[in-house]
């Protein structure tokens, strides 16, 4: 740990820091967040931040997407979602399901 209360080294980024998780609406608008220690998942606490989100615009006639990065490409997200009523769109792994990499994008197969 750092001189900072609740960091802690990644060793992605090779520092010391937090984690913070966030929530925008299409508009940019924060909803929520939560700071967490540098060494965690990106999608750790993921239902602690937007279950209440997600509650909050339960009961509104709204159409209400999801969109995030592969960190989030789990079936406890994606069963939430559904059960909310929620679309979604997300960055799958850099490995497919058959665990070959994929092609790039500007690939003729």
């Amino acid at each position: 740990m750092d001189g900072l209360s609740g960091t802690a080294y990644n060793c992605h980024l090779a520092c010391t820091c937090y984690h913070p998780l966030f929530v925008f609406n299409q508009f940019g608008d924060l909803e929520r967040s939560a700071l967490r220690p540098g060494n965690v998942h990106s999608a750790d606490g993921w239902k602690d931040v937007l279950e209440p989100v997600v509650a909050h615009y339960r009961e509104r006639d709204l159409r209400r997407y999801f969109r995030a990065d592969a960190a989030f490409a789990n079936p406890e997200v994606y069963e939430f979602l559904e059960a909310e009523g929620c679309k979604y769109t997300r960055r799958l792994p850099a490995k497919n399901c058959a665990g070959r990499p994929r092609l790039p994008r500007n690939s003729a197969n």
